[in-house]
């Protein structure tokens, strides 16, 4: 029996059982998304609350996760529809240390586009002494 099947223009492997000449494995790469990360005010003073947005572009919808770090600031955040496949997040938070923070947001990728990930860099004020 003979068949076609379609993967697209980016597949990169197919394999094939010699001895039943069937078809194991296909697979096919997934096009790549763009995540990009902005500030609600940037710098911020410390203790004070910032939003951090991040917008992906191709998405099919899914969740974004922010961090600081290795810490988790927000995690699994639905993505809401901006326009076409393009989706975007919120987080907010005010446990950011003073300093030149680096905001990374990460879209773990759906079944029709790749991960990817954003970064920032928030500058945080110190707290003045009254």
């Amino acid at each position: 029996m003979t068949a076609t099947i379609k993967v697209g223009t980016s597949a990169y492997g197919v394999a094939v059982d010699p001895s039943t000449h069937t078809v194991s494995v296909i697979s096919a790469a997934r096009p790549a998304s763009v995540t990009t990360v902005i500030s609600s005010r940037n710098p911020s003073p410390s203790g004070q609350e910032v939003w951090f947005t991040a917008t992906v572009s191709p998405a099919d919808g899914g969740t974004m996760t922010f961090s600081h770090g290795s810490t988790a600031l927000c995690r699994a955040v639905p993505l809401t529809r901006v326009s076409g496949r393009k989706y975007s997040a919120t987080c907010t938070t005010t446990a950011l240390p003073a300093g030149r923070d680096t905001i990374t947001a990460v879209y773990p990728g759906d079944a029709s586009y790749a991960a990817s990930a954003g970064t920032l860099t928030q500058t945080v004020t110190s707290a003045r002494s009254r």
